[in-house]
């Protein structure tokens, strides 16, 4: 057992130069998820709270905002 255990820790030290990218990638990974998880709640806040403003002229750039970050989001996720 103790040698597997050494082996795997002297395969570790391979990772070494790249430390630094694998934690920007791993950084990258938590931010996206959590966009991810961010982008319901902020539709849900706004599809609740759109009735109290009885004008309906300020929609249209927050729609077109919405509809250009979407096609934005499909096309990153499709890539």
């Amino acid at each position: 057992m103790k040698k597997a255990t050494t082996a795997h820790l002297k395969r570790l030290q391979l990772v070494k130069p790249y430390l630094g990218r694998l934690l920007l990638g791993f950084l990258a990974m938590l931010v996206a998820a959590g966009l991810q998880l961010a982008f319901p709640k902020a539709l849900s806040y706004f599809m609740d709270n759109i009735s109290e403003n009885n004008t309906t002229d300020w929609y249209t750039l927050p729609a077109i905002l919405a509809f250009v970050g979407f096609v934005l989001y499909c096309i990153a996720s499709a890539v």
